[in-house]
């Protein structure tokens, strides 16, 4: 690539990645609320045995007094709450714990919380291992979230419990350390793209859970020099999602800048590479106990097997240029 395009397309992904950036670690504007339709958990959580350890997937319920019932769940797509005490009478104590240890420390959690009446508790939130202080976010329906202000939560970098106050009704919210952008939002992104660029989505493998591993490609009619965009290797690393979208949306557009860069190559998306880790809420790594951004040596993991056997079929054609 002549080192001119080169540059244009790294200021691209520069400018995508700093506006994923700047929307993960600002607040959105207040939203009206909205009745819930988050996804219901599906189901289908691994068995002992794996590399991984995994959640207990349950709702605990709580007598909080004055006639009040608090529950709390995991059960939902992209959760992570490995457990749940009642220390005071609206005040609740929450355990997580990464998949397996050691494990960098970019600690992740969500749950689903409401009560019968609305009321104000505490959160004490007791994270393993966790060396960086985590965010709370809030949102009624799972599409629009809005972060937890500082007067709401107490907590310092290193600290191993932070603390959130927050008012529940009988409708659930949910409550996570990011916004979550999880398999279903990945898919319905993907779907609308690949329909928008008169492509088709396609699975290229499956993880260890069965969950496709889905890709699409633009520009399909170029010469065979290929650029190749994986997302999502780590679980919570959602900005990284949102500056996937915003790269490849750019891509999209038809202008001057891109004209040439368009013309010339082949642009294949694979915007989910560990589907089964986002859906367990993991820190890190495949059901396998496997870290998939250090398995492109061994390639034990069928997900990382799945993106190099597509990347060595585009590289199998005539002329091919990765």
């Amino acid at each position: 690539m002549p080192s001119r395009e080169l540059l244009g397309v790294l200021v691209m992904w520069l400018v995508a990645w700093s506006t994923a950036r700047s929307m993960a670690s600002s607040e959105p504007p207040a939203q009206p609320p909205l009745p819930w339709h988050g996804p219901a958990y599906p189901g289908g959580s691994p068995q002992a045995g794996s590399g991984a350890e995994f959640q207990e997937r349950r709702v605990w319920t709580f007598d909080a007094g004055s006639g009040i019932q608090v529950c709390i769940d995991n059960l939902f797509s992209g959760a992570r709450l490995n457990g749940c005490e009642q220390v005071g009478p609206k005040e609740f104590r929450l355990l997580v714990a990464p998949e397996r240890e050691p494990i960098n420390p970019s600690p992740w959690y969500a749950l689903r919380i409401r009560s019968s009446k609305p009321c104000e508790v505490t959160l004490r939130l007791a994270i393993a291992t966790a060396k960086a202080r985590p965010r709370a976010w809030a949102s009624r329906d799972g599409r629009r979230w809005a972060m937890a202000p500082d007067s709401q939560w107490t907590g310092e970098p290193g600290d191993r419990e932070c603390t959130i106050k927050v008012s529940i009704v009988p409708d659930p919210i949910l409550i996570a350390s990011n916004h979550m952008i999880g398999i279903e939002e990945l898919d319905a992104w993907s779907t609308r793209v690949a329909m928008e660029s008169g492509v088709a989505v396609e699975s290229i493998g499956r993880s260890t859970g069965g969950r496709p591993i889905l890709a699409f490609r633009l520009n399909p009619q170029a010469p065979p020099d290929h650029v190749v965009v994986i997302g999502r290797q780590h679980p919570p690393e959602v900005s990284g999602s949102v500056g996937l979208m915003k790269f490849v949306e750019r891509l999209q557009q038809s202008d001057a800048a891109l004209a040439d860069f368009g013309r010339r190559f082949r642009i294949t998306v694979i915007p989910l590479v560990n589907p089964d880790g986002v859906h367990e809420g993991q820190w890190r790594c495949t059901l396998g106990g496997i870290d998939p951004n250090r398995d492109w040596h061994e390639f034990s993991q069928p997900e990382t097997r799945a993106v190099r056997d597509a990347i060595l079929a585009l590289a199998a054609q005539p002329g091919a240029r990765i």
